[in-house]
């Protein structure tokens, strides 16, 4: 015989089985044409093993249609338990904390200590599948990730702080001079985050040269007079000591020689394995370099007692000077930059036919950019960062250069009673800064 005219075995259920062994047992003519039919269809050998195994069939026929959790199955536990049970998953949910079955049996022991204590983990636990999955929690994967918000008092942690440092600086005279410095990475692609797209458009994307991640740190430092000391810029690339022979074609020795290379003159260079500024680095900073610069030497002598003081948590954005006025703009106008080079760049290569041959920004013209920019921050836009939060500045004249360059006729402290100064007042005063 063909395997394809081979007769297929059929595949009897309990409840067939059970109708047949039913038939059997009936005597012949109680049976109607429809049971001599069904009963015919199958081998007598098969019908009397199934008769033997009759009290087999019903046990398995009662296991198979007990009551199971999808099937409606009722916990066990008292109403009020479960009431109670289901407001702290509520709780425990509104607070976004990640809680399966397995964590939550320990919880529901510590918070029902009576209702379960003679209980086993895996009684308490299916009893806690049956009473969420009837009231609709399911287990689902996390998907996002959200951050606490903080509810603090931010604007009296400002005041607080602004009178006690003000009030620091009173006691140690040091309100004449006073410098704030601060390191922030620079990216070699400073994308804008926005760009023109038509409307309902969605994901709408922007162009990058494959150096997104590339960066460097400056550390940038700004006075409460106005001025700006020079940049320091941190690469990322084996550091060398100062007697070290170092190669031709690395990082180091491009910044030994800066002025050949093409960077920026009055910024200073270094380098660190991670492009931060670690330890050596800031000592280094803070007492060797630029001894011909004038400013430096200044800040080094009025640094010698240095005394910490640290600021309130989550009020970086609007204590510090630098975040507060300067890095936002520094940032913009780096951005701009980029973009307009990136425009020039592709104009530049569609001409010649190679839209693909665009080229990443090295560090040399980032470091240009960035000191062009620097070089750009106006005396007003420092002294804003300083006079913003509520640091005291230098003088009465400095705030009243605030008041001139902000256009305000408001003029602080002594000066209220003497007349406003014209151009000429104003450029005297500048150049004494």
């Amino acid at each position: 015989m063909l395997a394809s005219q081979k007769k297929c075995r059929k595949h009897y259920s309990f409840n067939e089985k059970l109708k047949i062994i039913n038939i059997f047992k009936k005597e012949q003519h109680l049976r109607s044409d429809e049971d001599k039919t069904l009963l015919s269809s199958v081998p007598l050998r098969n019908v009397k093993r199934w008769v033997e195994l009759e009290n087999e069939l019903l046990k398995s026929d009662k296991k198979r249609v007990k009551k199971t959790l999808h099937a409606g199955g009722k916990s066990s536990l008292p109403e009020e338990v479960n009431t109670r049970i289901l407001a702290v998953v509520e709780e425990l949910r509104s607070s976004l904390i990640p809680i399966g079955v397995t964590n939550l049996v320990n919880i529901v022991r510590s918070e029902f200590p009576e209702q379960f204590r003679d209980k086993s983990f895996e009684c308490i636990r299916s009893r806690l599948r049956r009473l969420l999955e009837k009231n609709n929690f399911v287990r689902r994967r996390v998907t996002g990730h959200v951050r606490p918000n903080l509810q603090v008092d931010a604007q009296e942690y400002k005041q607080n702080y602004i009178i006690y440092f003000n009030n620091l600086l009173s006691d140690l005279e040091l309100l004449n001079g006073v410098r704030k410095s601060d390191q922030t990475a620079i990216f070699y692609e400073n994308v804008p985050k926005y760009t023109m797209e038509k409307c309902g458009e969605k994901n709408p994307r922007a162009l990058t040269l494959g150096s997104m991640k590339n960066r460097m740190t400056a550390m940038c430092t700004i006075c409460n007079n106005g001025d700006k000391l020079p940049l320091y810029c941190v690469f990322n690339a084996r550091r060398y000591l100062e007697n070290d022979r170092v190669g031709s074609n690395t990082v180091a020795y491009e910044i030994r020689n800066a002025k050949d290379f093409g960077y920026p003159q009055d910024v200073f260079f270094d380098t660190q394995a991670k492009g931060w500024f670690d330890g050596d680095i800031v000592e280094s900073w803070y007492k060797k370099p630029h001894k011909e610069n004038e400013k430096f030497n200044q800040m080094c002598e009025e640094t010698e007692n240095l005394q910490k003081e640290i600021l309130p948590a989550n009020c970086t954005s609007f204590l510090q000077p630098l975040d507060v006025g300067v890095n936002g703009p520094l940032k913009a106008k780096l951005s701009e930059m980029w973009t307009l080079w990136a425009v020039e760049e592709y104009k530049k290569a569609k001409e010649e036919n190679r839209p693909m041959a665009l080229v990443k920004p090295d560090r040399i013209l980032v470091c240009n950019w960035l000191q062009q920019v620097w070089l750009s921050i106006s005396k007003s836009t420092i002294l804003n960062s300083f006079a913003k939060p509520g640091y005291c500045l230098t003088n009465v004249e400095t705030q009243t250069m605030v008041n001139l360059f902000n256009g305000d006729e408001e003029i602080v402290g002594d000066a209220q009673n003497e007349e406003p100064f014209d151009e000429d007042e104003l450029d005297r005063m500048l150049a004494n800064f």
